[in-house]
């Protein structure tokens, strides 16, 4: 008997051993993640481990599902919607994958050409959204687009597609005597294109009568690298550019995303601080604000003179903040002025003039002619005969300035003016990154 159980035991065994052998590859399926069929050039790039959310990649392979490459750490940022791992910066949180590009397709090429007076050209790897601002400001309606594109409309602006190494073309109506625009660049498209607006996004604006105005704004934040350059004016040809560089800084510290999009600004997202310690004389209705500089509209009338108490006023009402940002202790102003080494543009909203102070100056002390100028409409001869006034309006007088007193002097980053705009005058904004 006992024989009988061992035989019946051992058959059960080889039995149940065979069973096993025939349903191995079912059972493995239960435990084991399928390798995925690739269904793109850079999903064949990559091999996914048995987490679902962990894509590895090595070398100059690229993470899916778009032109991302591979991290320091080897693992492709998370394609979910809430941030996480690193991306198209080099690794670390510094760049989400909702950076990512995409939008409408490109049906008709912008078809710009190097013959256009106003000329956007894409210069990336990627196609790129151009917005133009459309409000009473900006009377977008003197320029006719080179494109055969029907532009769209989102928010407050239509918009264009161009794809990489294309440009948009623009050129003056002739019938118009005063035409002005406001630009801006993407390589994603809004999530709500209704809601669309610019704050945050470098801005390219240009204003042409018989002279132009040209400048690459970044008084709200930044979003391109760019190289303007201009030629066919009364003056040698003009090469300038912007291209904000956040090496060792944490970009992530700049970075905020609205509909979509990424844009890096000092004020957005609370990560910046205000400092308020550093801000005694700050901006009036806000005087811990010295960072964003709230000051409200202009106390200077329609044709004022320069040396009436109003300006005095306005420099007034801002001396906080050009203590705030020229201060040489404060980090968080000096950061962001680094992040800018390479741009020719203002880089904050009141940046058109630069304060200048002498060893050992208390950068919380009061404005030097506070009180002294209360008529707004009428010559301040203590404005007139200070410091303050002689150093800001250079010419003659910048030689009376006192370069050992505290003093403002004009930022030699600005926009162009005052050059003579002809036929033959091509302004090329090229776009080299979105950010």
């Amino acid at each position: 008997m006992r024989y009988r159980y061992a035989l019946t035991g051992l058959g059960i065994f080889i039995f149940v051993g065979a069973l096993l052998l025939i349903l191995q590859p079912e059972i493995q399926k239960l435990f084991v993640s399928p390798s995925p069929t690739p269904t793109n050039q850079h999903e064949k790039s990559v091999s996914k481990v048995s987490t679902v959310s962990e894509i590895r990649c090595q070398g100059d392979q690229m993470c899916p599902p778009g032109n991302i490459p591979c991290p320091s750490n080897g693992i492709c940022p998370s394609q979910g919607g809430g941030g996480g791992g690193g991306g198209g910066g080099g690794g670390g949180e510094d760049d989400p994958p909702t950076c990512e590009g995409g939008g409408p397709e490109i049906k008709t090429p912008a078809g710009g050409s190097a013959d256009d007076a106003i000329q956007i050209k894409n210069s990336t790897q990627e196609t790129m959204y151009v917005f133009i601002v459309k409000n009473q400001a900006n009377l977008t309606g003197g320029w006719k687009s080179s494109s055969a594109q029907t532009p769209g409309n989102a928010g407050n602006t239509s918009y264009y597609i161009v794809g990489p190494g294309d440009r948009l073309g623009f050129n003056p109506d002739s019938s118009k005597i005063w035409t002005s625009a406001a630009v801006c660049v993407t390589r994603k498209f809004p999530d709500d294109k209704d809601g669309f607006d610019y704050d945050g996004l470098t801005v390219f604006e240009w204003t042409v009568d018989e002279n132009i105005f040209v400048d690459i704004s970044n008084t709200t934040g930044t979003n391109t690298k760019v190289s303007l350059t201009i030629s066919g004016t009364d003056k040698d040809d003009i090469s300038k550019k912007c291209l904000p560089d956040f090496t060792g800084q944490t970009k992530a510290k700049y970075l905020y995303k609205k509909q979509g999009i990424c844009r890096y600004s000092l004020k957005q997202g609370g990560k910046v601080g205000l400092n308020k310690a550093l801000c005694k004389n700050g901006p009036p209705g806000d005087t811990s604000n010295c960072r964003d500089c709230p000051t409200g509209e202009d106390k200077c009338p329609a044709g004022f003179q320069g040396t009436w108490g109003c300006v005095s006023q306005n420099i007034n009402d801002r001396w906080g903040c050009y203590q705030w940002w020229a201060n040489p202790n404060n980090e968080d102003s000096q950061n962001w002025l680094k992040v800018f080494d390479q741009c020719d543009f203002y880089r904050w909203p009141y940046d058109e003039f630069i304060l200048e102070a002498p060893t050992g100056y208390n950068y919380t002390d009061a404005y030097p002619l506070k009180d002294q100028c209360p008529s707004i409409d009428t010559d301040c001869t203590n404005y007139i005969n200070s410091n303050i006034y002689k150093c800001m309006t250079g010419g003659d007088l910048e030689k009376q300035c006192d370069s050992d007193q505290i003093r403002l002097i004009e930022n030699p980053r600005k926009p162009l003016r005052n050059i003579k705009f002809t036929k033959n005058t091509k302004i090329l904004f090229d776009i080299q990154e979105i950010l």
